[in-house]
């Protein structure tokens, strides 16, 4: 599994996701989003995609048929907390999918604008995850 070296930014994206402010999860994520740039975001998710990986999980995935070629193996009840943090995103969503990580994709789906999906973008995710 390759690592993935980012500046002071995982932490930050840790922190908001772990402990937002009180107003909510959404203003922490327009924080991040007004804060760092889209490829930034993209590597400071995938950064915290990793540091959620467990082999157990790993092994879920083979257990579930998923035989995705580039995965880390993270629980659904760890993408969530993530996706809730950073919010609907249609840019961001565009930028984990383009990274090929299963997770990365599944993030996608969770923080992707529905209206602005396409039929045609439908059918290129559709084709992704089979």
């Amino acid at each position: 599994m390759p690592t993935i070296i980012l500046e002071d930014t995982h932490a930050t994206l840790a922190e908001l996701i772990e402990d937002p402010p009180s107003s909510s999860i959404v203003a922490s994520a327009m924080r991040i989003n007004q804060t760092h740039s889209l490829q930034t975001l993209v590597q400071s998710t995938l950064a915290h995609l990793q540091s959620k990986s467990t082999q157990r999980d790993r092994g879920n995935l083979a257990r579930f048929g998923i035989t995705a070629a580039k995965f880390f193996g993270v629980s659904m009840a760890n993408m969530k907390p993530l996706a809730r943090g950073l919010g609907r995103d249609h840019e961001l969503a565009a930028g984990l999918w383009e990274t090929g990580w299963y997770e990365a994709r599944m993030a996608a789906a969770l923080v992707d604008e529905p209206r602005r999906v396409t039929p045609g973008a439908n059918g290129s995710v559709v084709q992704g995850l089979q």
